[in-house]
């Protein structure tokens, strides 16, 4: 007997879950639905895009929104309290238009000029801080002759001229706008980010980063931006390491490959496996380059100056040195394997002692800019 009522105890408790088992999916959809509400919101406030962007302007206005927002609402209530034949008429509905329009693009100016100020203070790398006023319709160039005039030097600005005495400019149409392409020596050091200029209009100087302070970043920006930086140190800490150390080896043993290659039979191999490890580490590096566009710091910190000139240099070696093994005799003296392979040696040495600058002042700069970022 007691057996049939937990049978029976039974079946009815999995037929009322079977009954309102519809009911508990609704449940269950619409809690899912607020909590993906929620994390919607909570999620686009902290993301650095437009609707972030958005979303942390309306919960913290501009002063002087509240009133105008106040003063259509009045205006509209008022209109609605009116007699249907008045607040109908044309007038009525024209004047109560203009209130409403002039409420509304106050609003958006004073959205404008707090985003604007907003840039400015933090310091954004998009955001162009220009010297002066334009005189000239181009603001790098209003900028450096204000920067030139502080020093007492005479400009001579050439458009992609690199004959011009004094600097030229260049437009990569990237979408970052013009940038100074060549600096003469004569009017003095390179301008910095202290002067007026953004680090895009500055990529061509040795030291882009000089002075350059990016704005705070939340735990959110802060976690997008960190494993960026982290992937290009690998690069340069790792795989541009073994450049460095093997370079002079593979620079200075081309003579004992040549008199004794039993000794080092290896010797050529190396030095392919060498130059193709330099052209890995730029394709990693470019391709990084590429792929993170809206961090324009670290892109500028790692851009191509003297570390893709390095692989021309070792590729003239190779062919210097593949010439003498080869078809030169073994016997040869001295003087004459100095004569084919001097000036390719002297070029592999000048590669890399730039590509070791080079690589040096880009970590440096990374891990300032990862210090900075880091919450």
């Amino acid at each position: 007997m007691r057996r049939a009522i937990k049978v029976i105890i039974g079946l009815g408790s999995t037929a009322v879950i079977l009954w309102e088992l519809p009911a508990l999916g609704r449940l269950a959809l619409k809690v899912l639905a607020a909590l993906t509400t929620f994390d919607f919101f909570y999620e686009r406030n902290r993301d650095p895009t437009w609707v972030g962007g958005a979303l942390q302007m309306a919960l913290n206005p501009p002063p002087g929104t509240a009133l105008l927002v106040a003063i259509a609402g009045l205006a509209l209530i008022y209109w609605q309290t009116r007699p249907r034949s008045v607040r109908m008429s044309y007038p009525v509905i024209g004047m109560l238009l203009s209130v409403v329009t002039f409420a509304g693009f106050a609003i958006w100016y004073l959205i404008q000029n707090q985003t604007a100020i907003t840039k400015i203070e933090s310091g954004l790398p998009d955001t162009a801080v220009t010297a002066v006023q334009s005189t000239t319709g181009n603001p790098l160039l209003d900028s450096i002759n204000v920067y030139l005039a502080k020093s007492g030097k005479k400009t001579n600005p050439g458009i992609g001229d690199p004959s011009a005495s004094n600097f030229t400019m260049g437009d990569a149409s990237d979408g970052n706008g013009p940038y100074i392409t060549h600096w003469g020596s004569d009017l003095g050091p390179w301008p910095t980010v202290l002067d007026g200029f953004t680090i895009s209009q500055l990529r061509n100087s040795p030291t882009p980063l000089k002075g350059y302070s990016q704005r705070p970043l939340n735990d959110y920006e802060a976690g997008k931006k960190l494993p960026v930086i982290d992937s290009f140190l690998d690069v340069l800490q790792n795989d541009m390491q073994r450049t460095i150390d093997d370079g002079p080896r593979f620079r200075t043993n081309w003579w004992n490959a040549i008199k004794d290659p039993a000794n080092n039979p290896k010797y050529w191999d190396e030095l392919l496996a060498y130059r193709d490890n330099i052209k890995t580490c730029i394709d990693r590096i470019e391709k990084l380059r590429a792929k993170f566009p809206q961090y324009q710091d670290i892109t500028i910190a790692v851009q191509p100056t003297y570390w893709n000139k390095l692989t021309p240099l070792v590729e003239r070696f190779l062919v210097a040195y593949q010439y003498a093994s080869t078809s030169m005799k073994s016997d040869a003296s001295r003087e004459a394997l100095l004569f084919v392979m001097n000036e390719p040696e002297l070029g592999f040495e000048k590669g890399l002692q730039d590509f070791i600058a080079w690589r040096n002042r880009a970590q440096g700069d990374l891990l300032e800019i990862r210090r900075q970022a880091s919450p």
